[in-house]
């Protein structure tokens, strides 16, 4: 099945799982779809995390080379 078949049939039962798709086909478009083929060859679904804001993000800084 394609990711476009299985967004497609995911949208129809308006359930929790189909939230999750809309926003993240809204955030990243047709890109979700490779990502959706491999989440049901893996027997996974889709999440979504919270993003951290700057401001709460590591308090030391990234390390630099050199």
């Amino acid at each position: 099945m394609t990711g476009q078949e299985i967004f497609d049939q995911a949208i129809k039962k308006r359930d929790e799982y189909s939230s999750v798709l809309m926003v993240a086909y809204e955030a990243i478009g047709e890109n979700l779809f490779p990502m959706l083929e491999q989440a049901e060859s893996e027997g996974k679904k889709i999440v979504l995390l919270p993003s951290i804001p700057y401001e709460d993000g590591p308090s030391e800084p990234y390390p630099t080379i050199g």
